[in-house]
């Protein structure tokens, strides 16, 4: 009888709470969770590079065509390009000079092209300009 009283006493017995299995599943549901947003934080920091790196790349063009239409007529057929420093490690900057002399003018089309790698992709920008004579 005394058994039975100590077991009737027992604060544990018949007392509310989390079992085992129940412990499991939360923390298996916590877990998928928190993978979910370390996976669009992944996301979210690729893409914020991704949009750098085409950010540098339109500087670049930029950069290149403004040089070009700042020189005398007579030098755009040879653009320098000023790579700076920065993110880029593998870049391609290629410049083409082309004579679109009509009739009576002279007009140079300038077109800047540049490409790069990141993470096994790649990528291109292309800005083109027509400088004339005066």
């Amino acid at each position: 009888m005394r058994a039975k009283m100590l077991i009737k006493n027992n604060k544990y017995l018949g007392s509310s709470g989390f079992t085992l299995v129940e412990l499991l599943v939360a923390m298996l549901i916590l877990t998928v969770g928190l993978l979910g947003l370390f996976e669009t934080l992944s996301v979210a920091l690729r893409r914020n590079v991704e949009n750098e790196l085409r950010q540098k790349a339109v500087q670049i063009a930029e950069d290149a065509l403004n040089t070009a239409k700042a020189q005398p007529f007579s030098n755009t057929s040879c653009v320098s390009v000023a790579m700076g420093s920065g993110v880029f490690k593998n870049i391609s900057v290629q410049t083409d000079v082309v004579d679109l002399a009509a009739a009576h003018s002279r007009t140079n089309q300038i077109s800047v092209r540049v490409s790069w790698e990141y993470r096994g992709n790649y990528y291109e920008h292309q800005s083109v300009s027509a400088v004339a004579s005066d």
